[in-house]
């Protein structure tokens, strides 16, 4: 499967490359693939990505291949398939790896806004004064909302047509309304393979023990970045915005726990000042599950076993000194 993805992938920057060369020069009769970035992806790429030490020494740290696909997308104008074939081939290979730098992983996450917005947009019905935008709505409620405009619309433009040849009419429409739902439906494809890429990633994550409060001020950003996804449409359901808060959060627990004695007395403090009194996007989206302990106690109790470790791991140093 990764072969046929790649190939696909390929495929489409050959056929980019091919494309900008035919604008630049109209009168040239053979499309010659010759663009120097889109050439050196393409011999990058095919090599380097079934290398198994890609993903088990590269890309744990470096996801400049993954920017450089998604952003050639952008300005080649790849379709959704494009790009759910790029998270489907990184999602594959990150799951082979072991660890995910956060320091990375988050400046990704703050540019997927960017690298992904245009293919989460409305989309043009029957005139440019026509568009339909919707990001409070969830699949369904949208695909009616633009399903009622069709019809109304094609009524109101073309009711002579629907008297004369209703066949005719009535064909049309429905075409109209399968491109419509077509266009839906390959939305909501890539926005779970962009969120089953982000589970992965995030159950992944490691920080540096020597950077204590970095490592929290990157869970902050992570979760504000991901919430902003939601601004286009990237992500449209807040219970998987929930769910990515939770994988953070437990994967951050698990970090505390594996490094408790490394981290100082102070930071513990700190961390337990800001889950008690900052208001954090992270415990302030209202849990799905009332019935469960919420992300900010559970985060909490992990902070003050830990901290109790560090006083425990301490204090036949001090009874030493003293």
């Amino acid at each position: 499967m990764k072969r046929i993805l790649i190939g696909t992938i390929l495929s489409a920057l050959i056929a980019g490359s091919c494309l900008a060369v035919k604008k630049e020069n109209e009168k040239q009769p053979i499309l010659q693939p010759q663009l120097p970035t889109a050439a050196h992806l393409l011999q990058s790429i095919s090599r380097d990505l079934q290398d198994p030490k890609y993903r088990q020494d590269i890309l744990p740290s470096n996801f400049s291949y993954l920017v450089q696909l998604l952003d050639y997308g952008v300005k080649t104008d790849q379709n959704r398939e494009y790009a759910q074939n790029v998270f489907s081939l990184f999602s594959k290979l990150l799951k082979g790896s072991e660890y995910v730098n956060s320091y990375v992983f988050s400046g990704l996450v703050e540019q997927m806004a960017g690298l992904l917005k245009h293919y989460f947009s409305g989309y043009k019905l029957e005139s440019s004064s026509q568009l339909i935008l919707a990001n409070d709505l969830d699949m369904l409620e949208r695909l009616q909302q633009t399903v009622t405009s069709i019809v109304y619309t094609k009524f109101a433009q073309d009711f002579t047509s629907c008297k004369t040849n209703p066949e005719k009419f009535l064909n049309d429409l429905a075409q109209r309304i399968v491109t419509a739902t077509a266009q839906e439906v390959s939305m909501e494809q890539l926005r779970q393979i962009v969120i089953r890429f982000l589970e992965v990633g995030l159950a992944k994550l490691v920080w540096s023990p020597r950077d204590e409060e970095k490592s929290w001020d990157l869970v902050k950003k992570i979760s504000h970045d991901l919430a902003s996804l939601m601004e286009y449409n990237i992500i449209d359901d807040l219970n998987d915005v929930d769910e990515l808060f939770w994988t953070l959060v437990h994967r951050y627990r698990y970090f505390l726990e594996l490094h408790s004695t490394d981290m100082s007395v102070a930071f513990y403090q700190k961390l337990k000042t800001d889950i008690r009194q900052q208001k954090l996007l992270l415990f302030n989206l209202e849990e799905q599950e009332s019935f469960l302990q919420t992300k900010a106690a559970c985060l909490l109790n992990t902070v003050l076993a830990q901290e109790a470790k560090k006083r425990a791991y301490d204090m036949p140093r001090a009874a030493q000194l003293s």
